[in-house]
């Protein structure tokens, strides 16, 4: 630890084609996915480098040999780590436990959130300093794009039907369940059905996409 007392951790999953966004696939391609998810990587890590007084590290699934990963380690000199679970409630309870053995305040974000920005994880951190046991991100689609607590408690994490529309209002029982204060910052879009596309079109143009699955820019992906 370098002495500051917060951490962001990010969770990404590594830009292979058939594995990444698999429900936008109706639309785009498997290519066309892995290139948008290496992105969407990359976008996340630029954003981050504006915060200051917080250690960063990127955990990886399922490990962090991918181009992409290694890569964004060089320009960036951020830490990598493999996730360690099971599933992902178990690798992002994992993950928590761990840093917050250090760390008096651990926030964690995915990489699909063209919305995020750096007062929102500011918020997120000065929410659990101020005395919030535990802040959350909302996604418009039912999930969070983010979550910060400053204690642990695994039932977050269990029982939770990742990539449905009832994360967010099953985390907010368990919430209410462990009495904990928590907060809420306002809702953002993520990127993981069809329909969000047509919200990030800069990012499409970016990753030579159009709806057809026409790819016509190449990125490093498996």
């Amino acid at each position: 630890m370098s002495g500051t007392e917060s951490k962001l951790i990010v969770f990404a999953k590594a830009p292979v084609p058939g594995t990444v966004k698999t429900r936008l696939q109706p639309i785009i391609s498997a290519t066309d996915a892995a290139r948008l998810q290496a992105i969407f990587i990359e976008h996340t890590l630029s954003l981050i480098s504006g915060l200051e007084n917080v250690d960063i590290e990127m955990q990886c699934f399922p490990d962090v040999s991918h181009p992409v990963f290694q890569h964004c380690t060089q320009q960036s000199g951020i830490a990598l780590k493999c996730q360690q679970g099971e599933d992902l409630g178990e690798r992002m309870a994992n993950a928590i436990q761990d840093a917050l053995s250090e760390y008096q305040q651990v926030v964690v974000i995915g990489t699909d959130c063209p919305e995020l920005e750096v007062p929102y994880l500011k918020d997120a951190f000065s929410r659990l300093r101020q005395g919030c046991d535990a802040v959350i991100g909302p996604a418009n689609d039912g999930g969070y794009v983010l979550i910060g607590l400053c204690r642990f408690s695994v039932s977050l994490f269990t029982n939770i039907n990742w990539g449905t529309d009832r994360v967010l209002f099953d985390t907010r029982e368990k919430l209410r369940s462990l009495n904990w204060k928590w907060d809420e910052l306002h809702s953002l879009r993520d990127v993981d059905r069809p329909d969000d596309l047509i919200h990030f079109p800069s990012v499409m143009k970016e990753a030579g996409i159009i709806l057809n699955g026409i790819a016509h820019n190449k990125r490093m992906v498996r």
